[in-house]
């Protein structure tokens, strides 16, 4: 009862789930994804791409800065943890060259904690890949001994939830 549980949903899995769930293409599907949410106990339901205009602010501000410094070009910036964790084992010598930035999910986790500082929070990620898991789990993503998401899931397992609450 004392738990404030939150999810940010990825703008991509408001367009998937609809077909997971054999609603006609093209669906608002938002909506109904919030109500079964809230039925299923998710306090607070946001969008994702709140934080992805974020992302795209703090990338264009490190690149200029990474210009004025003629440190090479050219700055490289991706969301995808697969990708990330591909040019680190494989390329580790372009990792100066890729932005420090954290993803969407990363930045809006973030946000979520501060919101809401000194209370029982619980941050749920509705990611459309399941590399987002193993996003979250990295040890930059954790503050003053804190995962900055709890929880990742898949638009699939979300769906499988939904069916299971008779929703």
């Amino acid at each position: 009862k004392n738990l404030v549980v939150t999810a940010q949903v990825a703008p991509a899995v408001r367009v998937a789930i609809g077909k997971e769930l054999n609603m006609p293409e093209g669906t608002d599907v938002m909506g109904k994804l919030v109500a079964a949410m809230h039925r299923m106990g998710i306090d607070k339901v946001y969008d994702t791409s709140v934080s992805a205009d974020l992302t795209i602010l703090e990338e264009t501000a490190e690149f200029v800065e990474h210009l004025g410094k003629n440190t090479g070009m050219p700055l490289f910036t991706s969301c995808c943890p697969g990708w990330i964790q591909h040019v680190e084992h494989r390329h580790p010598h372009l990792m100066p060259q890729v932005s420090t930035c954290g993803s969407p999910m990363a930045m809006f986790g973030s946000l979520i904690r501060k919101q809401f500082a000194g209370e029982n929070v619980y941050s749920v990620a509705i990611m459309p890949c399941t590399g987002k898991k193993f996003e979250a789990a990295r040890p930059e993503l954790e503050k003053d001994g804190e995962r900055l998401i709890d929880l990742v899931i898949t638009t699939s397992e979300l769906c499988d939830m939904i069916e299971e609450a008779g929703i």
